[in-house]
C-alpha cells in the first residue's frame, strides 16, 4: 500500500455518513419512515426542539450526531459538536441548558463515569430541557466492561427512560425533554446495542420549531442560580440545603430562597404517569413479569413461543429509575409470583425488592437475585422462556435445543481454547509500528512492558503483534505504564491512538512529565476516531460536526511545550525509520513521545473509490 503520511490527509474531508438520514429535518407528522435507531433518537431531538447536540462517539449511538449534522444545516439556530471527551460533551449541553434552550448529550455506556462529577454535582440545582443518552452494551461485544449505567444514574439520582421499540425511542427522546423540564433535572434516556443496530418504521410527530428558537436567557445569581454551591444555609451548607429540598427535608425557612425544584415526591409522580409504562395479560395471573426496555420486547417473543400470553400478565416499565412505585405496588398485591426480566445488573430488579418490604402479603419475586435471569449477556426469547416455564411448572419446549446447544458449546470450548482476537485492516497504519515496538521492546535490556488502550490499538495485544500486557480503558495506558515505572520495572512503553489523546492522554502525559517518569509514548496518528466510525476529532479533518471548517490541531505542536524528553514524528509505514525512533527514544531516561502518522486505510481506499467514480463520471 502506498504510504500517506499525515499531510495528505487534509483532502479526506468527509468523515463517514453511512449510517444517518440528511432528511430528518422535514416537518411531516402522521408520516411513517425507515428509521435506524440513531436516527430516531436524532428525529425525537428534532421534534423536541432541540438547539444544542454535543457527543463524543461510541457505540450504540456514534451517528445520533451525523444525523443532528444535518438539520443543523437547515435550523440555524442549532450547533452540534464533536466533543473531545464526553465530560466535556455533558458539560456544554449543560450550559445551554443553563441558557433556557433544550440540549441533548449523547455517549456510550462507559462515558457515564467521565460526567459523573459534573452530573452529580448539577442533578440538583434545578436544571431542566437537559437529555443524556447512554448506549449500554449487555454482553460487552464493543466495549471493555460489561457496565450497566443506570446504577451510575442512581448515584446522581438522575431518572432513566428505557424505551423498548423504535417508535417509543423516537417518542421518548421528545419525552424526555418535556420530563427534564417538568422536574427540573436532567434525564436519562437508556439505548443497548442491539436497539442502536436494529431499523424499523416509525411515524413522526410535528417538530417544535418554536422551542428551538426560543430566546436564551441566563439567571444570574449566587443564592438560585445555577450554582452546586448557593450563599444560603448557614449553618448549613447550601450543598446539602439542595439535597434536602430533594427529599423534602429542607427548613421552611430556606425554601423561600430556593428553587421549587427538583423534588423526589415530583419524580416519583412522574414515574408513574409515565406514557410508556404497559399493562398486558390478566390482572389475576399468578405469574406477573415486569420488564422494560428491549427485554420487553424478548418476553412477548417468550409468551408466544409458550403460548402463555393469555395467562401470564406483563408490567412493562417506560421509567427505570425510579421504578413507578404505585405502579410496581399494585403489581406486588395482585400476584402470587413475580419475574423481573431486565438487562445487566438488576436495577428495576432492586427497587422491587425495595418496594414489596412496604407491601403486605407482596409477591415472590425472582429475578437474577435468585438466579432465574443471567446477570451477563442479551437477554433474549431463548433465556425467558425456560425461567417461566419454571414458574408456570411446565417443561421448556426449547429445553432439547438448549442442552444440544450446550453440548456443542462445551466440546468447541474443550478443543478451542481462546486464542485468537483482533486483527488489524489489511493496509492499517497501525500494524508497522506495534510491531515494531514490540521487537524492540523484546530487544533492549529491560522488562519489555507495554500498556495498550482504547482504539484500534487495542488489538495489538493480540497475537501475532502480541505487543500491549496490559488494557484498562480509554487513555489508561499511560498512566497504568507510569505506575508500573515508579514501581521499579524500567523504561514502559504505553500506546494510545490521536482520539484518545486528545480525550484524556493529554492529561496523562502532562502527569508523566511533572512526575518525572521513565515512559515512552506511542501516539497511533490516523487522522479520525477509526475505531468508531471516522469522526473528526480536534486533531483530525479540520471540521466541526457539521463540516465547517475549523483550527486541526497537530500532535507534534501541541505536544512539544509539554517539555518532553524525546519527541520525534515517523511515518507509520517507514519501518526502518519506526526501529531507529523506537530504539533512540528507549535510551533516553524520561518522558519519549514517538508519533506515527499514516491515515486509517479505509478513509484513504475510499477516498480512492471517490476519486475513481469522479474520474469516470
Amino acid at each position: 500500500m502506498a504510504k500517506n503520511p499525515s499531510y495528505q490527509v487534509k483532502d479526506l474531508v468527509d468523515p463517514s455518513q453511512k449510517f444517518a438520514s440528511a432528511d430528518l429535518h422535514h416537518d411531516r407528522p402522521g408520516e411513517e419512515a425507515i428509521l435506524t435507531c440513531n436516527d430516531a433518537v436524532a428525529r425525537g431531538a428534532i421534534e423536541a426542539g432541540v438547539r444544542v447536540a454535543a457527543c463524543y462517539p461510541g457505540a450504540p449511538v456514534s451517528y445520533v450526531i451525523d444525523a443532528l449534522a444535518g438539520a443543523a444545516g437547515v435550523f440555524p439556530e442549532m450547533h452540534v459538536e464533536w466533543s473531545a471527551n464526553e465530560k466535556c460533551a455533558y458539560e456544554t449541553a449543560l450550559g445551554a441548558a443553563m441558557s433556557g434552550v433544550r440540549s441533548l448529550c449523547l455517549m456510550k455506556n462507559v462515558g457515564v463515569p467521565w460526567i459523573l462529577d459534573p452530573l452529580a454535582s448539577t442533578s440538583m440545582v434545578g436544571v431542566g430541557g437537559l437529555v443524556i443518552v447512554a448506549g449500554d452494551d449487555p454482553g460487552a461485544e464493543t466495549t471493555q466492561a460489561e457496565l450497566d449505567f443506570r446504577n451510575l444514574a442512581r448515584f446522581g439520582e438522575v431518572p432513566v427512560l428505557e424505551p423498548a421499540n423504535l417508535q417509543e425511542v423516537k417518542d421518548a427522546v421528545r419525552y424526555a425533554f418535556e420530563l427534564s423540564e417538568r422536574v427540573a433535572m436532567p434525564v436519562f434516556v437508556r439505548i443497548t446495542v442491539r436497539q442502536g443496530y436494529s431499523r424499523a418504521p416509525v411515524t413522526l410527530g410535528a417538530i417544535n420549531h418554536d422551542r428551538r428558537r426560543v430566546a436564551p436567557h441566563f439567571v444570574k445569581s449566587v443564592t438560585n442560580g445555577w450554582t452546586g454551591y448557593p450563599a444560603i444555609g448557614w449553618p448549613e451548607t447550601g450543598t446539602a440545603l439542595l439535597h434536602k429540598r430533594f427529599h423534602g427535608e429542607a427548613p421552611a425557612a430556606y425554601l423561600d430562597l430556593m428553587r421549587k425544584k427538583p423534588t423526589e415526591a415530583d419524580v416519583l409522580e412522574a414515574a408513574d404517569a409515565c406514557p410508556f409504562n404497559a399493562k398486558s395479560g390478566p390482572d389475576d395471573a399468578p405469574l406477573c413479569v415486569i420488564t422494560a426496555g428491549f427485554a420487553a420486547l424478548e418476553v412477548a417473543e417468550a409468551l408466544d413461543l409458550l403460548g402463555a400470553a393469555g395467562e401470564v400478565a406483563v408490567v412493562k416499565l417506560g421509567m427505570t429509575y425510579p421504578v413507578p412505585p404505585r405502579l410496581v405496588a399494585e403489581t406486588l398485591t395482585r400476584h402470587a409470583q413475580v419475574l423481573v426480566v431486565e438487562e445487566t445488573e438488576p436495577v428495576i430488579e432492586e427497587q422491587v425488592r425495595a418496594l414489596a418490604s412496604e407491601v403486605s402479603g407482596a409477591a415472590r419475586i425472582h429475578g437474577k437475585k435468585t438466579k432465574s435471569i443471567p446477570y451477563s449477556g442479551e437477554i433474549s426469547s431463548d433465556v425467558i422462556v425456560p425461567a417461566i416455564a419454571r414458574l408456570l411448572g411446565r417443561p421448556s419446549p426449547l429445553a432439547a435445543a438448549d442442552a444440544a446447544h450446550g453440548e456443542t458449546l462445551d466440546f468447541i470450548r474443550a478443543r478451542l481454547p481462546f486464542l485468537v482476537g483482533g486483527q488489524f485492516c489489511a493496509g492499517c497504519p497501525e500494524t508497522a509500528p506495534t510491531r515494531v515496538l514490540r521487537e524492540v521492546l523484546d530487544d533492549v535490556p529491560g522488562e519489555g512492558i507495554a500498556c495498550g488502550d482504547s482504539g484500534c490499538g487495542f488489538v495489538a495485544q493480540y497475537a501475532p503483534v502480541s505487543l500491549a500486557n496490559t488494557f484498562v480503558c480509554m487513555g489508561a495506558g499511560l498512566g497504568v505504564a507510569t505506575g508500573i515505572s515508579h514501581a521499579g520495572l524500567g523504561k514502559v512503553a504505553a500506546v494510545m491512538g490521536d482520539s484518545t489523546f486528545f480525550h484524556n492522554g493529554i492529561v496523562e502525559l502532562i502527569n508523566a512529565v511533572y512526575n518525572r517518569a521513565n515512559v515512552l509514548l506511542l501516539i497511533l496518528d490516523n487522522k479520525s476516531s477509526a475505531e468508531t466510525g471516522h469522526q473528526p476529532h480536534p486533531g483530525a479533518f479540520g471540521l466541526t460536526a457539521t463540516r465547517q471548517p475549523t483550527k486541526e490541531l497537530s500532535l507534534e505542536d501541541v505536544i512539544r511545550p509539554l517539555q518532553v524528553d524525546y519527541l520525534k514524528v515517523v511515518d507509520a509505514y517507514d519501518v526502518k525509520g519506526l526501529r531507529q525512533t523506537f530504539r533512540e527514544a528507549m535510551a533516553v531516561d524520561g518522558v519519549s513521545v514517538v508519533i506515527s502518522t499514516g491515515a486509517c486505510a479505509l478513509i484513504v481506499e475510499r477516498a480512492r473509490k471517490d476519486s475513481r467514480a469522479k474520474e469516470n463520471a
